[in-house]
């Protein structure tokens, strides 16, 4: 069948853009689903993916927290302890030691020291950090956009799936009525043969009708198997659960609506925030040149001994506390912060253009959709008119051929002729479908 060859390439390529994912346990054995809406509500509860998408968004905002971390001071306690194996050597003048005119070596200190404090650390100004900061909050952003596209392809193809099932059931349907028919038609056709009424040809002309109908059947509950199996793995539901679709394909276009309203594709906010980051990345590239300040402070306490051990009385402990600040600021770096704001510049500009282009493409592209949708609305109506039509056709010529009005070639002329308004019909049911699942995706 015409329907066959049309859809099977489509739903092939879909098939091959989701793996194999893991199943949920206690799965419904069979899941009824009575709408579309319902269908994709429970791929968006349940899909395997999307649980994935949403666990890299809660990673993102953690990630936040941790680039914001810097805004806070940092602090550490320490215990120190150190054996001095040999005293430094100081050179004193001999006068301290009444020898004057000479020099004197001496060593300081104790063999044993112990320190214990707090020190506290905080960036005055630190541009950088900050700037990374920023750049955690449009990650984010991106996982967001990313996680809101992804529902969207999931509404999509769920949708396609969903009405490539029920389509392909009422195929089914058409087909088993054909083959009724085809059936009836080998059954005269072989009376008349035997009788000497027609030739082998015309015989085998019938047997080529059951076997090409017998085909298209065979072809159309494959295509309804693998709809299903992509549906489970949509849903997230085990290999041998089962779904029982409550609802029916609408015959014909009366119950779509004809000027439907769709958003913004889900794709252009990415570019957006995408576009976004790279100006945080020029300006973190920037703050490279500035200075950095940070004040450090220290309060403790120190313990010499001039033997192995530790006093815990405060007497043998000493005071030792001190507040610090350290200033860097970048002179030099052999152009490579200069290269690299210009480096960032650029990607912003590429970033720019991107956007600017891919916002002109989806403008178009809403256009043809709906352009396309209400085209194939009309489709829909006039090729199932022209398959009532020859379907009547074929009743009435089956009945002039069982009177002998006409002869097998002209009722098999009418018959195919019948089978070509029913592919074309079917053709234009799944494309009226299948631009009514991306509209589904967008609301």
């Amino acid at each position: 069948m015409i329907f066959i060859k049309h859809i099977l390439p489509l739903l092939f390529v879909c098939i091959s853009a989701f793996p194999t994912l893991a199943q949920q346990p206690n799965s419904p054995h069979e899941l009824k689903l009575q709408s579309v809406q319902e269908a994709i509500e429970f791929a968006l509860e349940n899909n395997p993916d999307l649980d994935v998408y949403n666990l890299n968004y809660q990673k993102a905002r953690k990630e936040v927290s941790i680039s914001k971390s810097s805004r806070y001071p940092a602090i550490s306690g320490t215990f120190t302890g150190q054996y001095n194996r040999d005293l430094p050597t100081s050179v004193l003048p001999g006068e301290i030691f009444g020898q004057p005119g000479q020099t004197i070596e001496t060593q300081f200190g104790q063999e044993y020291n112990y320190n214990t404090g707090i020190t506290i650390s905080k960036n005055i100004l630190d541009w950088q950090s900050r700037m990374k900061s920023k750049i955690a909050d449009a990650k984010l952003m991106i996982t967001e956009a990313e996680t809101d596209l992804y529902r969207q392809h999931l509404s999509e193809q769920v949708a396609f799936y969903y009405y490539t099932a029920i389509i392909t059931q009422k195929a089914l349907q058409i087909s088993e009525k054909d083959r009724s028919i085809a059936d009836s038609l080998l059954f005269l056709t072989r009376q008349k043969f035997e009788k000497g009424m027609v030739d082998r040809s015309a015989l085998n002309h019938a047997k080529i009708n059951v076997n090409n109908i017998a085909q298209s059947i065979a072809e159309s509950t494959s295509m309804y198997e693998q709809a299903v199996s992509n549906l489970k793995i949509l849903l997230g539901l085990e290999a041998d659960a089962g779904i029982h679709f409550e609802d029916q394909a609408a015959i014909t276009s009366t119950t779509l609506p004809e000027s439907p309203q769709v958003e913004a594709d889900k794709e252009l906010a990415l570019f957006m925030h995408q576009t976004d980051q790279t100006l945080v990345n020029v300006r973190l590239q920037k703050a490279a040149y500035l200075p950095k300040l940070s004040l450090t402070s220290y309060w403790g306490q120190q313990q010499f001994r001039d033997d192995f051990g530790l006093s815990f009385k405060s007497s043998d402990w000493n005071p030792y506390s001190y507040i610090g600040f350290s200033l860097s600021v970048p002179i030099f770096n052999g152009f490579a912060k200069w290269n690299q704001v210009n480096v960032a510049k650029i990607e912003r500009s590429i970033a720019q253009q991107n956007l600017q282009q891919e916002q002109i493409q989806s403008e178009i592209q809403d256009q043809l959709l709906i352009s396309n949708y209400r085209n194939s609305l009309s489709q829909v109506e006039s090729a199932y008119d022209t398959y009532q039509l020859w379907d009547q056709n074929r009743t009435l010529a089956l009945q002039k051929y069982e009177k002998g009005l006409i002869s097998l070639a002209d009722y098999f002329k009418t018959f195919e002729d019948y089978l070509k308004a029913e592919n074309n019909y079917l053709n234009s049911l799944s494309s009226m479908y299948s631009y009514y699942s991306t509209i589904i995706s967008r609301q």
